[in-house]
């Protein structure tokens, strides 16, 4: 083998190392990125303390729903009009808040203003409902699909989570 070959396959393979180790790091970068990214997407735990929700009211103005120690527990059911899961709950959602009435708070907030009249006409939705919670409250609530339901304790803890349409045994 002339040395002129035998350099040019020096080359390749140290340029082939280099390939497998940059490939090495950007695939555990890409794993390190998916589990940051993991951690984000999950939703509120139980026991943690979440702030008070600043929104908007069906007429557009700001307000603010808090928790009270003196008052009852907040359900909140978090929801969009365009979601069709939370359109086929939405019946659901309306038991629910009619079962728990006078036991718990229920509360509809959807994560947008559009369409929303027009959802809780169609659908009956016959709950106080709330919409534009601001950008910090849908990170605190981990708010990355709806429908969502929170239940919200009267200190401001979280009690339970249910991502998704409500099921049979649920």
């Amino acid at each position: 083998m002339s040395r002129q070959v035998k350099f040019h396959l020096a080359v390749v393979y140290v340029l082939l190392t280099l390939s497998v180790c940059v490939n090495f790091l950007q695939g555990r970068r890409l794993l390190e990125l998916s589990g940051t990214l993991n951690a984000q997407q999950r939703a509120v735990i139980e026991g943690q303390t979440v702030p008070v929700l600043h929104v908007k009211d069906s007429s557009g103005r700001p307000y603010v729903i808090g928790y009270s120690k003196d008052a009852l527990p907040t359900v909140l059911y978090f929801f969009s009009p365009s979601c069709p899961w939370c359109r086929r709950n939405s019946p659901a959602a309306t038991s629910l808040a009619q079962q728990l009435s006078g036991k718990y708070r229920f509360v509809a907030l959807s994560l947008h203003s559009g369409g929303v009249a027009q959802f809780v006409e169609r659908y009956s939705f016959n709950v106080p409902t709330y919409t534009n919670p601001e950008a910090s409250a849908i990170k605190a609530y981990a708010l990355f699909s709806t429908p969502t339901t929170i239940v919200v304790s009267p200190e401001g803890r979280v009690v339970k989570v249910w991502e998704g349409a409500y099921v049979d045994g649920v």
